[in-house]
This record gives C-alpha cells, sequence and structure tokens, in this order.
C-alpha cells in the first residue's frame, strides 16, 4: 500500500520493524539480498484467498509461522538461507511439514518444465541449474524455529550467467535493433510519401556510384 511504502522510504536505512533486530536479521543482512516478513501480515491477506488442495497444503506457510528471515548471497557462489519462527513446536512441526509439501512441488514443476521446453530454450537452463541448487537442500528444526539452507556448486554462480542471463540480454538486444531498423524504415516510407504529398510524384530516382 502508498502509506506504507512512503513510511518505508522515510525511514531510510532505520528499518522500523523489530524483526531486524533478531539474531536471523543479523546473518541474513550480509547477504545480497535480505528480507524479514511478519507471517502474521500474510495471515491477514491470505484470509480470503479461495481454497484449493495446493493452497490448504501450503496454508501453514501464513498460518502457523510468526516470522521468516530470507538472505540470498549471490557475490561469489549462489546460497540461500530462510529461517522461520513459529509460536509453537505443534507449530513448527506443521509448518516443516508444508515447507516440505512446497518443496517437493517446486521440484516436480521444475521438472515437468524440463522436459516441455525446448533443448536450446534459456529457461530450460534455468529451471536446471535451479533443480540443482535444490538438490544441495539442508533443512533442519529446533523447538520453534525451521532452516532452509540451499548452496550452489562452485561457479554455478557463473553458468547461471553465462548460460542464461547473457543470451537473454543478447536476444533482447536484437530485438531493440530490430525494433529501430523497422522504426527507420518506416520513416524512410513516410518521408516518400510526404514527398509525393508535396510534389504530386515520389522523388527521383538516383544513382549512386
Amino acid at each position: 500500500h502508498a502509506p506504507t511504502v512512503r513510511k518505508m522510504l522515510k525511514a531510510g536505512d532505520a528499518s522500523l520493524s523489530t524483526l531486524t533486530q533478531s539474531v536471523a536479521w543479523k546473518a541474513a543482512e550480509k547477504g545480497t539480498i535480505a528480507l524479514a516478513v511478519d507471517a502474521t501480515k500474510l495471515k491477514q491477506i491470505m484470509a480470503g484467498a479461495p481454497q484449493d488442495p495446493a493452497s490448504a497444503m501450503l496454508s501453514p506457510l501464513w498460518s502457523q509461522a510468526t516470522s521468516y528471515t530470507l538472505g540470498i548471497n549471490l557475490k561469489d557462489d549462489i546460497s540461500l538461507a530462510l529461517q522461520a519462527e513459529s509460536s509453537d513446536e505443534k507449530s513448527a512441526k506443521m509448518l516443516e511439514n508444508s515447507l516440505n509439501g512446497g518443496l517437493a512441488l517446486i521440484n516436480g514443476l521444475f521438472a515437468n518444465a524440463q522436459v516441455q521446453l525446448p533443448e536450446d530454450s534459456s529457461d530450460k537452463k534455468v529451471m536446471e541449474v535451479l533443480s540443482t541448487i535444490l538438490t544441495s537442500e539442508q533443512f533442519e528444526r529446533k523447538g520453534t524455529n525451521l532452516t532452509l539452507k540451499l548452496t550452489a556448486e562452485k561457479g554455478m554462480s557463473e553458468k547461471l550467467i553465462t548460460e542464461t542471463f547473457v543470451p537473454a540480454v543478447i536476444r533482447a538486444r536484437m530485438a531493440a535493433q530490430r525494433s529501430l531498423q523497422a522504426n527507420n524504415m518506416k520513416q524512410i516510407m513516410l518521408a516518400l510519401h510526404n514527398y509525393a504529398s508535396s510534389y504530386g510524384h515520389l522523388p527521383p530516382a538516383v544513382v549512386i556510384d
């Protein structure tokens, strides 16, 4: 919501959230990307969401957690550390089952996408890299705290960049170049028509040596 964004911008680096005072946040904020989520807010947002088998399986992610802290490192090798906190051990157990189910669901989606996507597709290569990262899963529950860690193999971040992002940038540049060339051709055609409107004929033919 706009008022929340304005409050965050006004706060600057000094967060108004008590979540940034936690031990989990101190570790997460060292990463390239750091995120803290008040799960009680998620519960309010998801209260009116339509229910289906998938959302029912994942509902403990917002109904049984009190907070999430996520740190992602992209500087050297890719790594991810997610910490979830629950109010009691029963809720933590339900949350653990839901997280495991969510990971299995994601693995299935990646596997299905790799089968359907063309061999030369950059999206397929992204799915392959992400699937490899998921196989490094380390999941642990201690009391009311759950920790999920994912770490890519050495050099995987470079592979992700060279095999997926670079080709995507090249394709985007080629598309932009084609668009520019098409627009140039359009301007030339318009100039010819404008000339014809003004002089009653198209420009005379010329020979350039």
